[in-house]
């Protein structure tokens, strides 16, 4: 071989690799730039304070998303999608941080099923992609046409992506001992197949539920016993979910839940009237001042009657 062949070896052997990478990522249509969705949920888990702080299972939620992006981008779908269905195994996250990284990681199950020309189960992994993120809108410059259809059909086959939406009118005040009242107007599209309170005392550090019973077309009502009602503070968030089991609706959360000022109940108790002493009425004094006049007058009146008849007295002096 001609030392002029030899020199071009390298070369060669380059523009082979780099046309290997390039059939690679035409056969992921569309590969997302590195790190994008990993970004959104770090920074809304910086919005809401998660970032280190977070319970265990957002952690475990990061690691499947890492591992589950890096199979993808080797191609191994069917090994991506093993570890992205330990999704299943997460407790259900409920913070905007928690949302945003589960449907992160169902658009990659879903990517992972278009690579293995699995289309209906792509769709389903996009569905629930939106259940947690229903403003998500693909970027057809960032995604193959392909991806964007697969996605877009997602989201014209459900009926409903939306949370149920909460009105609520904080309650303000609780007296011990008495039972309190929580209610609120939810509406779906798809219907309400459950409403809950989680509340706590402040000695207490789990959540309790408490299930809201249906009173009106979109009235909830919850009904929390006396005897979890106890000063100085009792706080509750209120959750919702439809019947199509979209991401629940939140109206309040755990780290800022409604707080309800409790105080002593007055139930069978006397009223206290506090007295005040009479020297501090101003008609005591007035009393006192005409009562001192009139002995002073009747003083004088008495004085100046003796005086005169002293003066006028005859004294016989008889030896």
């Amino acid at each position: 071989m001609s030392p002029q062949i030899i020199r071009f070896i390298p070369y060669i052997y380059l523009l082979l690799l780099l046309a290997n990478v390039s059939l690679a990522q035409e056969e992921v249509p569309g590969e997302t730039p590195k790190e994008v969705f990993r970004e959104v949920a770090t920074d809304a888990a910086k919005e809401s304070g998660s970032v280190n702080t977070k319970a265990k299972g957002f952690k475990d939620l990061q690691v499947i998303y890492d591992k589950g992006k890096e199979l993808l981008e080797l191609l191994e779908y069917q090994q991506a999608l093993v570890g992205l269905k330990k999704i299943e195994t997460v407790e259900p996250q409920e913070d905007k941080a928690g949302r945003e990284i589960i449907a992160a990681i169902y658009f990659l199950v879903g990517r992972c099923h278009l690579g293995l020309g699995e289309h209906q189960q792509a769709v389903a992994a996009f569905s629930n992609t939106l259940r947690f993120s229903p403003e998500m809108v693909l970027d057809e410059k960032m995604f193959s046409p392909k991806i964007v259809h697969t996605f877009n059909e997602a989201r014209e086959t459900m009926e409903d992506i939306f949370s149920p939406r909460i009105e609520h009118t904080p309650v303000p005040l609780g007296q011990a001992g008495e039972e309190l009242k929580i209610s609120a107007k939810i509406r779906d599209k798809s219907g309400v197949k459950e409403a809950m309170v989680k509340y706590r005392t402040k000695e207490e550090q789990k959540y309790q539920k408490k299930i809201m019973a249906k009173l009106d077309n979109n009235l909830f009502q919850a009904v929390i016993p006396g005897q979890q009602i106890s000063p100085p503070l009792f706080s509750y968030y209120i959750v919702s979910i439809d019947n199509l089991d979209n991401v629940p609706a939140l109206c309040g959360n755990q780290k800022q839940p409604f707080q309800v000022k409790v105080v002593p109940s007055s139930k069978g108790e006397k009223p206290i009237v506090k007295l005040e002493p009479i020297y501090n009425k101003w008609w005591f004094w007035s009393v006192v001042g005409v009562a001192a006049l009139s002995s002073s007058i009747a003083a004088y009146m008495l004085l100046e009657k003796e005086r005169s008849m002293g003066q006028g007295a005859l004294f016989i002096s008889i030896y």
